[in-house]
């Protein structure tokens, strides 16, 4: 075989790449280019030169890869919104199990399986992060659009083992110190899948994302306006500040803490989310002029309104509380084991002040059973690629047979034998 030069020899092993979730970038430094010449944002290797200043693996991660045709076109917006259908092999690719490679992952599975079976997140999750500039293989980004890729690649025979592994060392890596999730991630230990999505949405940027595409803010963002009416002097009154949705806008915290039978979600919302009595004092002048500057508030409504609507609305259920333990004086977290009825079509256009079209469709949703937030057994619950079949996905690598098969399995979820409770659901606009 006739010797190649390294760059003739790099082309013709690229040639046989296993292309990714996303492409890299690559810089070749020429000889006698100083080894701390980052200029061009990666340091490779010297031609001609027996050592690399960083590891083989690291290089071989940021080695250039052929770009693959995507299942989800970069066009995928349309009408100013983001593709909502599988448009490629996803379509036909059967949903498949995360192994749980440690014994408290499940809230994590759960959390990434219902990520995974969203179309519009997976279109802009490639459209971000095209070239990563992390020297090392602890990137949470370049981690992640590695599992989405080998989960509807169907590369591998027993899953995307390799591919989670390296996910979950980037979770541990890359955690900030301080955050709320650091010691639960550090110690491994059983923690919240929502808080998890959180931590999640936080580590990925809009970097590379085409101007004219939705970015993170629209897919998962709700903002709302928060207004009241003085009943004695008829000022409406708006707060200069918009309220934003729990956890940084990311979706809506449903306050059940006290369930009632029969009570759709969407009962709930009225009830408890957009509608509330509570004691203001209007300090306009007639009411200034008529009771005095230290009057006593009233009972007022304070109506919330929905200002900006996701493309993926996030509610989670709160159904933890604490109370507290006189024997053991302390507190304690009990969960809210209650049933609430949720719609598969969410129709929230009375909470918006034009009344525009504001319908979601029950897509995914994170179950848990238990006694506490930080114990017991997490699953997911998805709508297929097909968009027609559904089915609960347990940590096991293979699903097992369905039990319903149908919109039930998002409602009531159930695996080996037992029910799960409803706890964070996914809905996406139509």
């Amino acid at each position: 075989m006739a010797c190649r030069s390294n760059d003739s020899l790099l082309s013709y092993l690229l040639r046989f790449w296993n292309p990714p979730f996303r492409s890299r970038g690559v810089a070749i430094r020429t000889k006698g280019q100083p080894a701390s010449d980052t200029s061009s944002g990666v340091i490779t290797k010297n031609e001609g030169s027996p050592t690399s200043d960083i590891s083989s693996e690291a290089r071989r991660s940021r080695l250039p890869r052929p770009a693959r045709q995507r299942s989800v076109p970069y066009d995928g917006v349309r009408d100013g919104r983001i593709t909502k259908k599988w448009a490629g092999r996803e379509k036909e690719r059967p949903s498949r199990g995360l192994h749980n490679t440690a014994t408290n992952f499940c809230y994590r599975n759960a959390t990434l399986q219902c990520l995974i079976h969203l179309p519009e997140f997976c279109d802009y999750l490639k459209k971000i992060h095209s070239f990563c500039a992390v020297v090392g293989k602890h990137c949470l980004v370049c981690a992640l659009q590695d599992l989405v890729w080998a989960y509807w690649s169907g590369v591998g025979m027993y899953g995307t083992g390799r591919q989670l592994t390296r996910f979950n060392r980037a979770v541990k890596a890359c955690i900030p110190e301080g955050h709320l999730m650091e010691e639960d991630i550090k110690y491994g230990h059983q923690s919240d899948p929502f808080e998890f999505l959180q931590y999640l949405l936080e580590a990925l940027e809009d970097e590379g994302l085409p101007a004219d595409d939705l970015n993170q803010s629209d897919l998962f963002t709700i903002e709302h306006e928060v207004e009241w009416t003085c009943e004695d002097c008829g000022k409406v009154h708006i707060p200069n500040e918009q309220a934003v949705g729990f956890g940084h806008g990311l979706g809506v915290a449903l306050n059940i803490q006290n369930p009632q039978n029969g009570l759709t979600m969407l009962e709930y919302l009225r009830c408890n989310e957009y509608s509330e009595e509570c004691d203001i004092r209007c300090e306009s002048a007639e009411c200034i002029a008529n009771f005095g500057k230290k009057a006593e508030g009233r009972t007022r409504i304070r109506r919330k309104f929905i200002i900006q609507a996701p493309e993926i609305l996030v509610i989670r259920l709160v159904r933890y509380t604490s109370m507290w333990d006189y024997e053991e004086q302390e507190q304690v977290q009990t969960k809210i084991a209650d049933n609430v009825i949720f719609e598969e079509y969410l129709d929230l256009r009375e909470f918006t002040r034009s009344e525009e079209h504001m319908m979601y469709q029950l897509q995914r949703v994170v179950a848990h059973n238990g006694e506490t937030i930080g114990s017991g057994h997490y699953i997911a619950a998805v709508r297929k690629a097909d968009g027609k079949s559904f089915c609960s996905i347990n940590d096991d690598v293979k699903i097992g047979k369905e039990m319903r098969g149908c919109v039930e399995e998002l409602e009531f979820p159930t695996s080996r034998g037992e029910d799960f409770t409803p706890y964070v659901l996914f809905y996406s606009k139509i």
